[in-house]
């Protein structure tokens, strides 16, 4: 079974989204120019070992209060390219 073809249980994803979303708030607010700021929108990727063994990349990515709304490609896209190039806050 490819990556694309697994399988997935969709209440699982939404109430993950929205622990998601929380921990995001929480790191954020450790910066004095976004404490107590909202997650608007967010895109995560983690690389995960399956119990074969093999590497995987996971992504997961959304909008809105906890996360439910779906993000447009061109936003999806530019997170990405300004989290790689642009400017961004980040930790050592």
């Amino acid at each position: 079974m490819s990556d694309r073809e697994a399988t997935y249980d969709e209440d699982r994803i939404y109430s993950a989204r929205g622990r998601i979303i929380a921990a995001l708030a929480e790191y954020a607010d450790a910066w004095s120019s976004t404490e107590g700021g909202i997650v608007t929108t967010f895109v995560c990727g983690f690389e995960v070992m399956a119990p074969d063994g093999n590497l995987r990349l996971v992504e997961t990515c959304g909008s809105g209060h906890e996360g439910k709304e779906p993000l447009v490609v061109w936003r999806r896209e530019g997170i990405l390219h300004n989290l790689l190039f642009g400017d961004r806050i980040s930790a050592p």
